[in-house]
């Protein structure tokens, strides 16, 4: 809890950071890291309580990435940014896979305990200056999938 509690702070903290030199005022780069609780989904499985009880960490599915914008669109108060990045999400909840789902019908049912994507987010950002230290911000972001993966790392 400790751990999750820091890593909350300390991304807090660099969200609230910003600077922007005069050289590079057409565009923004980002970098962002994240952790959320697992989604302990099991669609009915017949012993899912007997599943859910043995991991009981509600923390494991991480999240990082980059991201570089480029302002497209500027009119008074109100700019437009259309970006592109590159992130992963990896997820570490132990659950039932059905191997039928690549064509494998030598194993019918497995378990996999990571599953990992690679993405690449392609944005659209729109920009209102209330101020001069003050900005509204909207964000429609499109993740195109490059790489899925999913493993059993364990015993």
């Amino acid at each position: 809890m400790k751990r999750a509690i820091l890593i909350i702070t300390i991304l807090i903290i660099g969200a609230s950071l910003y600077g922007q030199d005069q050289r590079i005022d057409n565009w923004l780069i980002s970098a962002n890291a994240g952790i959320e609780a697992h989604d302990k989904r099991v669609f009915r499985l017949p012993d899912a309580a007997g599943l859910l009880g043995e991991q009981a960490d509600y923390w494991g599915t991480y999240h990082r990435g980059v991201e570089i914008q480029r302002r497209i669109w500027q009119k008074q108060k109100i700019s437009g940014y259309l970006g592109v990045g590159f992130s992963h999400e990896r997820a570490t909840f132990l659950r039932p896979f059905n191997q039928i789902y690549f064509g494998d019908t030598t194993k019918i049912l497995l378990t996999a305990n990571e599953f990992e994507k690679w993405q690449i987010p392609i944005s659209l950002v729109g920009r209102y200056k209330i101020n001069s230290n003050w900005f509204a911000t909207a964000q429609l972001t499109s993740n195109i999938v490059v790489y899925r993966g999913i493993d059993h790392t364990g015993i």
